[in-house]
């Protein structure tokens, strides 16, 4: 982060992101309840980004893609919009007569995931690396949920859990083939 990024002012928006990851990591067990609410006074009383991210500094993220390891990410692709999404500890996509694509080819390999995939009218995929695998539960209504053939279901590396809902659309998992 450069450091005039770093004097810049922070926003509502910021505060409450860094607060969501901090509640994610005390539920994770990295912070017990005096060093979140410590962190969270923090956070709201701090002016710029640095002061946000020096809150942060100690918990793991991933750099791969710019999300953080912890927290919570709503994804909406609505009326014909396609969105690529970046992924959160807990990922939540609604497609609306869109398209989301979700890459997990990114993430280390024991990185564990949940993402909550509602697709309406529309159509969300998930597309899991070689040695990621998947356990994908839910209901489609006059649509389809499908976990592809090249797709792991069964093996070492931490599952992806992936709940879905999809409503004449679909919600198709997918892995790059070995």
């Amino acid at each position: 982060m450069m450091s005039d990024e770093i004097e810049q002012r922070c926003s509502d928006r910021d505060r409450d992101e860094v607060a969501c990851q901090l509640r994610e990591a005390l539920s994770a067990g990295r912070l017990d309840h005096n060093e979140c609410s410590d962190r969270l006074d923090a956070v709201f009383a701090a002016r710029t980004i640095g002061e946000l991210t020096s809150v942060l500094k100690d918990l793991p993220t991933n750099l791969e893609n710019g999300s953080s390891a912890v927290g919570t990410k709503l994804a909406l692709s609505l009326f014909g919009h396609q969105s690529i999404v970046p992924v959160y500890a807990r990922t939540i996509v609604i497609s609306c007569f869109g398209r989301s694509k979700v890459d997990l080819t990114v993430l280390p390999q024991l990185a564990r995931r949940r993402i909550i995939a509602v697709s309406l009218f529309g159509s969300t995929s998930i597309l899991l690396g070689p040695e990621q695998r998947a356990r994908l539960d839910g209901v489609a209504i006059f649509g389809r949920k499908h976990t592809s053939k090249h797709a792991r279901t069964q093996g070492s590396s931490a599952t992806v859990e992936i709940s879905c809902l999809s409503v004449m659309g679909s919600v198709v998992v997918s892995g790059r083939r070995r």
